[in-house]
C-alpha cells in the first residue's frame, strides 16, 4: 500500500515462478519505485501459494539494512 491506497506495483508472470523469480520482481520494483526502506512496504501474493523461502528471506533482510 502507498499512502493507504492498494496498488500493483510489482509482477512476475510465468510457467513457474521460483524463489529467484520472486527476488527479481521484488528488486525490480523497489528499484523502480525508488523503494529504500522497505519497513512500510506490504507485500502480498493472490491466487497462489503461499511459500517460505530463505533466498528471499535473505533478500529482504539486506534490502531492509541497506
Amino acid at each position: 500500500m502507498i499512502g493507504g491506497i492498494r496498488k500493483v506495483v510489482g509482477k512476475y508472470l510465468g510457467y513457474h515462478c521460483t524463489s529467484e523469480d520472486v527476488k527479481k520482481a521484488m528488486d525490480f520494483t523497489f528499484l523502480e519505485r525508488k523503494i529504500k526502506m522497505i519497513s512500510g512496504v506490504r507485500i502480498r501474493s493472490y491466487n497462489g501459494t503461499q511459500f517460505v523461502s530463505r533466498t528471499v528471506e535473505l533478500f529482504l533482510i539486506v534490502q531492509h539494512r541497506t
